[in-house]
Parts: structure tokens; sequence; C-alpha cells
């Protein structure tokens, strides 16, 4: 099976600042294949496939993997990559590099923001491979996050709570979008099967995303580290990898 840590320490070496998501999930096949040296997996991104169900229902939905690796015994290993970075006036710029090519000389890392969107989609690609590998459609599975963003590790931001994934948010749950009440500071889980809800909180909520949840994830608590450094630093010159190897 490929050995999916080995390729992250050559890429920390390579490259360790990436433009954007579809540049590291290239650098990543870039890294691969180099270290592939006898040919043994297949690399095929952006890998179609079908799923059938959701929370039970059928849906019957066309979906993709990122990047699937198929070694010559035809055993697959599904990857999803999720890249999210945030700066201010502050933020310093960076060199980005392939090894001792120099791909861009002053490049300011995107804000991106909303981190309740990003927690979502995180736990979402989370649980579509275990989706996947629970119907066999794989043998293996895992989900890689690179950020220079603190609160997804530390939480802090109120409307993060429903898809929060720092390291006491790991365990087996059901994950709902939760708002906090402006009048009675008090959190709540919304239903995304009441109307009435979703317009009350619309402000607070991402509608375009309600309709998938709640998210059902398994326990990855014994899975340790869970975010490591990717590059050290201070404040947002530090990046932090999570990798998820999916149960």
């Amino acid at each position: 099976m490929f050995d999916i840590n080995k390729t992250i320490e050559e890429l920390k070496k390579k490259t360790p600042y990436f433009a954007s998501e579809a540049h590291l999930q290239m650098s990543f096949v870039a890294v691969a294949m180099e270290q592939d040296e006898d040919k043994e997996f297949t690399f095929i991104p952006e890998y179609p496939i079908k799923r059938n169900t959701f929370n039970g229902k059928v849906i019957n939905k066309k979906d993709e993997i990122d990047l699937v690796i198929i070694d010559k015994k035809g055993k697959k290993t599904f990857i999803e990559f999720k890249h999210k970075t945030y700066s201010n006036q502050k933020t310093k710029s960076v060199k980005i590099m392939y090894g001792d090519l120099v791909i861009k000389e002053d490049h300011i890392p995107t804000n991106m923001g909303a981190v309740d969107l990003g927690g979502y989609d995180c736990w979402s690609d989370i649980e579509r491979l275990q989706y996947y590998k629970d119907n066999n459609e794989c043998d293996k599975a895992y989900f890689i996050f690179i950020t220079n963003d603190k609160r997804y590790w530390d939480g802090n931001d109120s409307s993060y709570v429903g898809f929060s994934i720092t390291e006491n948010d790991r365990g087996s749950k059901k994950r709902y979008w939760e708002v906090i009440d402006k009048k009675t500071n008090v959190t709540k889980k919304i239903d995304p099967n009441d109307e009435n809800e979703i317009n009350k909180y619309k402000d607070s909520l991402k509608k375009n995303r309600i309709v998938n949840t709640p998210l059902e994830t398994n326990d990855y608590s014994d899975q340790n580290p869970w975010f490591d450094t990717f590059i050290e630093g201070t404040n947002d010159a530090e990046y932090r990898i999570l990798i998820v190897d999916i149960k």
C-alpha cells in the first residue's frame, strides 16, 4: 500500500508553501511519483465515482475523489485534500518553491475566512471517505488538511461550533449547524428540516450546505498527533497539517 507519511515528509522539503488547494494536490502527486521509482502505483486525480445513499436516503449522486492511488495488486487509496489560509495587513510574503525552482517570489496567502464553512467541508470530506471505505470502494483512505488559520486547531470562533475540527471535537458524533442566539447568548442546534429555524438564523447559516446535515462521523480520538506542525512560525506564519486515517 501507499506510504502517505513518506510523501508528506518529502513534500515539506520540496514545497512547504502552496498557492492553492490544487497546487497542494499537484505537488503531492509530483513528489509521490518521484518517490515511485519502481512504478508500483497509478495516480488518478479527480476520480469519478457514484454515491448511492446518504443518511439512509437514496441519492445516486455523481462524486469525485481528489486523488486515487492504485497499486499493482489493485488496492486503492482514496485521498481528499483541504488547504485553507489566513492573512491580514501584517502577513509577510512567502516564496513558493519546488526544490530549488522558484515558482513565485512574493506570495501573500489569501484570507479565506469562513471557518464554519471550512470546518463543515472538512468533516464532509471525512464522512464521504468513510462511506466509500465502508462500501469497499477503497482499501485505505486519508483526509489531508493544511492551514495557517489557528482557529481550526484552537476553535476560537463562535460561528465554528457545530463543525469544529479541534482535538477536543474529534469523537464520534452527529454534527449539526449550531448558532449562538444573540439575544439569549445560548448555543443551539439547527434542525436542517425546520424551515422556520433556517429562516430565523439564515444570516448565521450557510443554506447551500445545511441540506446535507447532520454529518455522522466516526471516533478519531485515538489518532495522534491531530494537528501537527507543517511549517514552524508564529501567528499566521505557522502552518499545521492534519492527516486523518479514515476508519
